[in-house]
């Protein structure tokens, strides 16, 4: 896992694309804030890779964010007020699953410092066997023994599945 706290100007172009477009093309596309974060979670992304950015946001992406060693990736990013924790899990929405992706990227943002954690990444065909599939309206009990209802049909990962990201395209 990699710590990473996003600059000035990653967070400045996310702004900027996000007013000109919104960037809310699909289902769980989230409000204006969670795509903030999304988004400034894969330009970081882009950037550690050298590749290019998103700049049209009205447009679907086709169901993946980023293109590494040949193999589609979607990049997603959980928005939290703690730091990232190697207990907790990650989540890809069922309606998600057949979009044309090869895999997962998976990161986690806290909030309240500012900071972007990687937490790894995975093939889809790997995360269909390995995650757990969650209902909509079960009741999941969170490693800090509250409960979150599933707002949606997904797939629940645990991080120790995950494979680390290394920046040379060896995905």
């Amino acid at each position: 896992m990699k710590i990473i706290k996003p600059t000035i100007e990653q967070r400045e172009y996310v702004k900027s694309i996000l007013d000109k477009g919104m960037g809310k093309r699909g289902i769980f596309d989230g409000g204006y804030y969670e795509r903030l974060f999304g988004l400034i979670g894969q330009v970081i992304i882009c950037d550690m890779f050298n590749y290019p950015r998103p700049t049209d946001l009205t447009k679907a992406d086709a169901g993946f964010d980023i293109e590494i060693g040949g193999k589609k990736y979607d990049i997603k990013c959980e928005i939290r007020t703690v730091d990232f924790k190697r207990t907790y899990v990650h989540n890809v929405a069922a309606t998600q699953i057949n979009y044309k992706t090869d895999g997962y990227i998976f990161m986690s943002f806290n909030k309240e410092i500012g900071e972007y954690t990687i937490c790894g990444y995975i093939s889809k065909e790997e995360l269909k066997t390995k995650a757990d599939y969650i209902k909509l309206g079960t009741h999941r009990r969170r490693t800090n023994g509250t409960y979150m209802p599933a707002k949606c049909d997904y797939y629940e990962l645990k991080n120790k599945f995950l494979l680390e990201i290394n920046n040379d395209a060896r995905m």
